[in-house]
């Protein structure tokens, strides 16, 4: 990735799993969000001494309007990123042969060893190597994940507007 911004290389691919794993913990922490700034407590009115709900003051609720876009656009770009390279891959099917397209699912998806796919697939570990090395060098796949990235750009567009 150069400046966050996904490349069709195989090292950002690989790093599928880190991202579903930030995209976990982002979504944690969005839901954690709310019960760190809007607190309601329930104090005693002194002059009537019966109980009534304080909510927090607008300064909290600023707070928690702007931490909330913070995490809300990461987890857009994060989703973002997944979903361009799960479409590349799965578009790759239609344009590549089906034991290469299985291999880079696993090792993309998954992170599954290499030697573990070779078995998998009934070919060697070098074949499996070179599966994933010519899936980055084939310009019907790269063409599939420029066309991914675009898409990924109008359903960002209807969300917003959405």
């Amino acid at each position: 990735m150069i400046n966050g911004k996904l490349e069709f290389c195989r090292d950002d691919f690989k790093m599928y799993r880190t991202l579903e794993a930030q995209l976990a913990f982002y979504q944690k922490q969005m839901s954690e969000l709310r019960d760190d700034y809007l607190i309601v407590d329930t104090v005693n009115d002194y002059r009537s001494g019966q109980a009534h709900t304080v909510t927090i003051e607008t300064v909290q609720q600023t707070a928690y309007a702007r931490s909330k876009a913070q995490v809300e656009a990461v987890i857009l770009d994060l989703t973002q990123k997944l979903w361009i390279i799960r479409r590349t891959v799965d578009l790759a099917t239609g344009c590549t042969e089906a034991a290469l397209q299985a291999a880079v699912a696993m090792y993309v998806y998954q992170g599954t060893e290499l030697d573990k796919i070779a078995r998998l697939l009934f070919v060697s570990r070098p074949t499996v190597s070179r599966y994933i090395k010519r899936f980055f060098e084939l310009d019907s796949v790269r063409k599939l994940f420029y066309q991914a990235v675009e898409e990924s750009k109008d359903n960002l567009r209807n969300l917003k507007n959405g």
